[in-house]
């Protein structure tokens, strides 16, 4: 049996995990989760990290903190 290796260009990936079109996908994905779980919760892109694009939903209001601790809206949201 032969055995196959291969090599990662780690530098390579970085790059195109941190490029602006990867970040364009993650801020959209981003925004429709936050819209999806509803009024008070917000996207924030970022911030700049060395490997991948990052982006967050965070509960922004009283009321939005509530309906996740409650009926889990933003977890629903993502699809969990």
């Amino acid at each position: 049996m032969r055995v196959t290796s291969i090599k990662l260009d780690l530098k390579g990936i970085n790059t195109v995990m941190t490029s602006t079109p990867v970040q364009q996908i993650v801020d959209a994905a981003g925004s429709q989760i936050a819209a999806k779980a509803g009024t008070g919760f917000e996207y924030t892109s970022g911030p700049k990290h060395r490997w991948v694009a990052r982006g967050y939903v965070n509960a922004a209001t009283f009321e939005a903190r509530k309906a996740e601790a409650q009926n889990r809206a933003l977890t629903r949201a993502v699809g969990r």
